[in-house]
């Protein structure tokens, strides 16, 4: 990903509605026009919320039951036109969807209380859980379904008082492995730039993020 670094005008659409209103009208190619005419390279394009609702046709987790379309694959076609980056968006710790069916996922606070209400409205989940499982399957789905550029995870950390769920005690801490296409030059921290050590293995990269503050992303940069 070399190009994000370059690039001077970059666009967020981070929006969270989850199902919570009659239906989801979205004007893809418009949307992307008007992104061109700003001069917006980069786009960071939503592909699962977080109430756990995903805006792309999942065969893994739940599609927004408003959404009639593949708002993703949309948004690739329209963004190649113009030449714009697509980054998808994937918030990776808040999941209601999720939680409602496995409470054991929530991450727990020192007393054993589960997180139901992260930043006041969400479920916050632990990747010691088997929740790596169905995150792991769901980048999987994206990246070899749809031509995406790159990845922004979102909420990739854990609770201040830290995790206490079961999963946490009997569980040590794990490398995240992905698979990509083609092999990364570097791996590294954003936004402090730290380098990550990573390992090339038959089914795709390994490497480990270390503890670090909030919104912190993982960058994959190509050769």
């Amino acid at each position: 990903m070399a190009f994000y670094r370059d690039t001077l005008r970059r666009g967020l659409l981070d929006f969270h509605i989850g199902e919570a209103v009659p239906d989801i009208t979205f004007d893809v190619p418009r949307y992307m026009r008007e992104m061109a005419e700003a001069g917006v390279q980069t786009l960071t394009f939503m592909t699962k919320d977080a109430f756990g609702t995903s805006y792309y046709n999942t065969r893994i987790g739940r599609k927004n039951a408003k959404l009639d379309i593949d708002l993703l694959a949309e948004a690739v076609r329209e963004a190649k036109k113009y030449g714009i980056r697509l980054i998808a968006y994937y918030n990776v710790g808040l999941n209601s969807y999720v939680a409602n069916a496995n409470p054991d996922y929530r991450q727990s606070d020192q007393n054993g209380e589960p997180i139901r209400n992260a930043f006041g409205f969400y479920d916050l989940l632990c990747l010691n859980s088997p929740y790596r499982d169905y995150v792991a399957a769901q980048l999987a789905e994206i990246a070899e379904n749809y031509d995406v550029d790159g990845f922004f995870f979102d909420i990739t950390y854990v609770w201040p008082s830290a995790c206490h769920c079961e999963y946490c005690q009997i569980w040590p801490i794990r490398n995240i492995k992905i698979k990509i296409r083609k092999k990364p030059s570097r791996v590294y921290l954003a936004p402090e730039r730290i380098e990550l050590p990573f390992a090339v293995k038959e089914d795709g990269i390994e490497f480990v993020i270390p503890e670090v503050g909030l919104h912190a992303m993982a960058v994959l940069e190509e050769e």
